[in-house]
């Protein structure tokens, strides 16, 4: 559902601006804190949308 809803990008993108937020949240190995992660990741949700 969240992935129709385009819901899991726009979580992934607001972190994405905010490191300071990332870090309160989130340990330090999580794939989130990682940006070649979780860019090339935020990119290929709409795509997986679709199938």
């Amino acid at each position: 559902m969240a992935l129709n809803e385009s819901l899991l990008e726009s979580y992934l993108r607001c972190y994405q601006g905010n490191n300071s937020l990332v870090e309160s949240f989130y340990v330090r190995d999580a794939l989130v804190r990682d940006q070649d992660v979780s860019q090339p990741f935020t990119t290929e949700i709409p795509i997986l949308t679709h199938l």
